[in-house]
This record gives structure tokens, C-alpha cells and sequence, in this order.
């Protein structure tokens, strides 16, 4: 894999054509014992995908803007992008929440 560095984020590129996959990757740092009760809900790893959500319009276009964001390094670019990367992982789990059926205070701990 050739990994470049020409925005904020990494970006991994394996063979020479156009992707067949477009994977975004990232972790969540949390004061500990913040998120305790949430985390206990939740699988380990959590995996969702968000393809089948009927939030997928807008999951492309908040992916296209941390992307943007990301790239262009422009001032306050990382503050956006931590937002954005917020709201994303709401959708996750929102998500997830629906697909497993969880309670609806489980994004409530979030809060």
C-alpha cells in the first residue's frame, strides 16, 4: 500500500486503477468513564453500514465535506472536521439502533 499525507488525514491506496472501495476509517477519544454506558451497549468492534440507512444522501454528502475539509487544510479545517466526524458517528449509531432495535435512550447517552 502507498499511503500519501497531502491533506490533515492519511489517505492508503493499494494497486494502480481507480478504488473499488472507498473506506473511511477513524477513532473517537473520550475522557474516561465519560462514555462508560454507551460503550457497554455497544459491540466490539461496531460495524455499520450505513449503505442500506435512509440517511445515505446525506451520509455521502457529510463524507464529501470532511473530505473537502480534510484536503484543503484551510484554517479551522480540523475544528469542521471533528464536527463532522460527530455527526457521523450519531448516524452510526443512530443506525445501528434501528437495524438491532435498541432503546431510543441509547443516543441519549451521547448527550
Amino acid at each position: 500500500p502507498r499511503t500519501s499525507h497531502d491533506g490533515m488525514l492519511p489517505l492508503s491506496q493499494t494497486g494502480r486503477g481507480a478504488a473499488d472501495v472507498d473506506l473511511l476509517c477513524g477513532r473517537f477519544v473520550h475522557e474516561h468513564g465519560s462514555t462508560t454506558l454507551l460503550v457497554r451497549t455497544l459491540p466490539d468492534p461496531l460495524h455499520v453500514s450505513l449503505t442500506d440507512s435512509a440517511s445515505f444522501t446525506a451520509l455521502q454528502a457529510l463524507i464529501g465535506l470532511m473530505r473537502d475539509e480534510a484536503e484543503t487544510r484551510a484554517p479551522g479545517a480540523l475544528a469542521i472536521v471533528t464536527s463532522l466526524s460527530q455527526a457521523l458517528l450519531t448516524m452510526a449509531l443512530r443506525a445501528y439502533g434501528q437495524r438491532e432495535n435498541a432503546s431510543p435512550g441509547t443516543l441519549t447517552l451521547l448527550s
